[in-house]
């Protein structure tokens, strides 16, 4: 039994266990569709490698190789793998279904992201690539293709296809005549070169993607893949401040720290990358982000410790206290509120404003509302289109940790564009 590029002409089960429902994408090895798990009872996404690709043990082989490598990883960023087998000569790999779309349709969608979304994605993938390095697994196809945005706004890595271990000298490399390993536009230096790669060829990736949602395009282009290799190796790129004056100082030199030439130059691993995309987050506007050797924990001596735990440990006792004492504080919980001196206070003290969140994309809500101690919830739309109602009301008085119910929906590009500027 073979599966066609098709949808699938009659009911088919995989491993007596997953039952094919639609197709859904289909890569360069395999196609993926969207599937039922009968003994868990949900809904799951079985990727299964091309009939044309099932005799051939190299194409067997780093299918494999992405089945192992991805079900050793479990976090909130990576695309989590169930299981993987064959059935009748089919291989297939079963994975988590994120219901959203990919960075790549994402970006199809608007010229450039806002600042703001651009640093969640990146911080994202970023903290993804970390947990595989922590695996000594390198990713090697970094690309807006292999990340997933969910309508929940999770940001999740897949595609670990072509996965190299690293730390494994000796690990077998698979190539196969005219089968490029990667994606040349995003490729590390040493990567067009062929050599063995580390953890920082995934960061110069990342960079790449970086670039392009901020910029709006490629740093390196050309009529050829040889070309744009040759660009990675060879020259420097643009800085993107270039293409959009909104990009702070400190997020361009993080971005160009990532495309250095050497491997040792750049952040060594997605961790560090993580660290200071967090430390941006903090930063103001055009200040200088520390880089890799401000990003090392520094020792915390043991008096030190004592210190902090003991006062934490204090203050929390006071607040304990404070909050006994109003409780039992007479007409404290009548409307309006009073304090003990009898002087009246709003009754939407703690309480912040909601934001208006009308006209901006899915992700530059997220991001927005997070800022203010939100969360948001896609109720209805997809989160490639712009919201078009929300829920409190801008401008109303809500609890800090609440939620925000949104509706998105996909305007046409002039409808989109206009609305933006009346909001700016």
């Amino acid at each position: 039994m073979g599966y066609k590029d098709e949808e699938p002409g009659q009911i088919e089960v995989l491993g007596d266990r997953y039952l094919l429902q639609s197709r859904i994408g289909r890569g360069g090895m395999a196609t993926i569709y969207r599937a039922r798990d009968l003994q868990m009872d949900r809904v799951v996404a079985v990727k299964v490698l091309r009939e044309v690709y099932s005799a051939d043990p190299k194409f067997v082989a780093r299918f494999q190789r992405e089945a192992r490598a991805a079900s050793a990883l479990q976090h909130p960023n990576i695309v989590q793998v169930y299981d993987y087998g064959q059935t009748d000569g089919n291989y297939y790999i079963v994975m988590e279904l994120v219901e959203g779309t990919d960075l790549r349709s994402y970006l199809c969608s608007r010229d450039v992201l806002d600042v703001d979304c651009a640093i969640i994605i990146a911080h994202d993938i970023a903290l993804g690539l970390g947990a595989a390095h922590r695996r000594g697994i390198v990713h090697r196809d970094v690309k807006p293709q292999n990340v997933l945005i969910g309508i929940d706004g999770s940001i999740k890595l897949t595609d670990f296809g072509i996965v190299s271990m690293y730390k494994d000298a000796n690990a077998e490399r698979i190539t196969t005549s005219g089968m490029t390993l990667g994606t040349v536009q995003y490729f590390a230096p040493e990567q067009a070169q062929g050599e063995i790669v580390s953890p920082a060829a995934d960061v110069y990736a990342l960079g790449i993607v970086m670039y392009e949602m901020l910029a709006g395009h490629l740093p390196f282009e050309g009529n050829s893949a040889v070309v744009v290799a040759m660009q990675h190796i060879q020259d420097q790129p643009d800085p993107p401040g270039q293409f959009n004056p909104n990009i702070p100082a400190a997020l361009e030199e993080i971005i160009l720290h990532c495309l250095e030439k050497a491997p040792g130059a750049r952040f060594p691993d997605g961790s560090q990358l993580a660290r200071a995309l967090e430390k941006l987050g903090d930063a103001k506007m055009g200040e200088t982000v520390p880089m890799v050797h401000h990003l090392k924990p520094h020792r915390n001596h043991r008096s030190f410790a004592s210190i902090i735990t003991t006062f934490i440990l204090l203050a929390t006792l006071f607040l304990l206290c404070f909050s006994l004492y109003l409780a039992v504080q007479p007409r404290f919980i009548n409307v309006p509120f009073f304090t003990t001196s009898g002087t009246t206070t709003s009754p939407t003290a703690g309480f912040i404003e909601v934001p208006d969140l009308r006209t901006m994309s899915w992700l530059h809500a997220v991001a927005t509302s997070e800022k203010l101690g939100f969360r948001l919830v896609l109720m209805e739309g997809q989160p490639n289109g712009v919201v078009v109602d929300q829920n409190p009301r801008a401008h109303y008085k809500a609890a800090r940790g609440s939620t925000i119910d949104v509706k998105l929906e996909i305007l046409a590009p002039k409808m989109g564009l206009q609305l933006q500027n009346l909001r700016e």
